[in-house]
């Protein structure tokens, strides 16, 4: 099947759009509003029906990604999942590309989602997909909350996902009590990424221009002063106050025109990189903006053929994914051969499900990760995240350098090959 223009090639539907009939036998909460052709019998939704864009919105994260339990109440901005991963995808790209310097998270990833909204879309597609860990923004009491139900579904996620205020004096009826980056992020704090879904419009009239989709939003999502031109320049501002605090700085961009014109502002506000892309779904097409003040010849990366590295043996994060996984292995068969087979290499290993995560030290401990071994060994968490139906991401953390994590990145190697060989994966 042809690929459609501008999706990420890592979307989960780079190769075609999700499959309604399928979906409706599925899940028959979306059957009745879903319109089956007698003679292709492929489906097809009313997008001008809010309550069918959101409950196909529920299905897909439930379905494709793991993401459980997931609801918005009406009027809410419903986010497209198709357009959503994209610019998750996106990032990682430049993460690759253009790694930050140095590591502040256990050696993982931390980004700040500006304006995450009820939907908290965000996070639980980066957690989900990546491991990521996020700092999650909003100013009104209705996105914090259902934000806050939305990670408490998924326990899984819930350690990874910070919900913050981001209103002054309780103001969220005003726009001017409304923090983007200065005022939330901490002075301890520095992040790999920031991210942002803009309100693209500069009233609720031009918000209701397109009569063939019915997406939701509220004010507060939808409108501000300047529309998303003059919301991205404020964002462009505060960033040269903070300036490394933040590596990738990016934005969604509804409008070609706007995209030209805060380049322009970019490069005048020494900038060392500016990048853009763009994102389609369906019909849509919108862009991401992304500046850092990093220097750019520092953060280039390498490329490796191994996640691990030849001769690892210090202390930081890791991954390696697992494809092709029969539908009926599920993840906590996948975490126990994982667990047994560390074991075999000396590794004594404790599994919580229920985060669907394993810990361990080399040797006999088996107090558990949070506990300080008396003997400086080192220690290891893997966390496995499903991308999609069939794959896994395994992320793996170890503590600190020396003779013990030596063992672990040993013991660790020789699982991934064991398991790709296992469950038939290609590498």
């Amino acid at each position: 099947m042809k690929r459609k223009r501008s999706t990420h090639p890592r979307n989960r539907y780079a190769e075609g759009s999700p499959d309604f009939a399928a979906l409706a036998a599925r899940y028959a909460s979306f059957a009745r509003y879903v319109r089956i052709n007698p003679s292709t019998g492929r489906g097809s939704i009313d997008w001008r029906d809010y309550a069918a864009t959101r409950e196909l919105t529920r299905v897909l994260l439930d379905c494709d990604y793991g993401i459980l339990g997931w609801w918005i109440p009406d009027g809410q901005l419903c986010p497209a999942v198709t357009n959503r991963a994209n610019y998750i995808h996106w990032i990682e790209d430049l993460l690759q590309e253009f790694p930050a310097p140095g590591k502040n998270v256990e050696g993982g990833v931390l980004g700040l989602d500006i304006g995450t909204g009820a939907s908290t879309i965000y996070p639980l597609l980066g957690a989900s997909l990546r491991g990521w860990k996020f700092v999650a923004t909003d100013v009104t009491s209705v996105a914090l909350e259902w934000g806050r139900r939305n990670i408490a579904a998924n326990p899984h996620l819930m350690e990874l996902i910070e919900l913050r205020s981001a209103a002054k004096n309780g103001g969220e009826d005003q726009e001017e009590n409304h923090r983007l980056l200065v005022g939330v992020v901490k002075d301890e704090e520095i992040f790999d990424f920031s991210m942002c879904n803009p309100p693209f419009f500069e009233s609720m009239e031009e918000a209701g221009m397109n009569p063939r989709t019915a997406c939701g939003g509220t004010p507060e999502e939808m409108v501000c002063t300047g529309g998303e031109a003059g919301f991205v320049s404020r964002l462009i501002h505060e960033s040269m106050e903070l300036g490394t605090k933040i590596h990738w700085y990016t934005s969604m961009v509804g409008k070609k025109s706007s995209l030209r014109a805060l380049k322009a502002e970019i490069r005048g506000c020494g900038a060392t990189m500016v990048k853009t892309t763009e994102f389609v779904q369906g019909k849509t097409s919108r862009w991401g903006l992304a500046w850092s003040f990093s220097s750019a010849g520092a953060v280039k990366s390498g490329s490796g053929r191994s996640c691990f590295g030849t001769g690892t043996s210090s202390s930081g994060s890791f991954s390696f994914v697992l494809e092709g996984i029969d539908r009926k292995c599920s993840a906590l068969e996948v975490l126990g051969d994982l667990g047994r087979h560390l074991e075999a290499r000396g590794v004594a290993c404790k599994i919580d499900a229920a985060s669907f995560a394993i810990t361990g030290t080399p040797g006999d401990q088996r107090e558990g990760f949070d506990q300080r071994n008396s003997d400086g060994k080192s220690e290891f968490k893997a966390t496995l995240f499903q991308q999609s139906p069939g794959c896994l991401l395994v992320k793996i953390w170890i503590s600190k350098a020396g003779r013990s994590s030596s063992l672990l990145v040993s013991a660790l190697e020789s699982s991934e090959s064991t398991l790709k060989e296992k469950l038939s994966v290609s590498t």
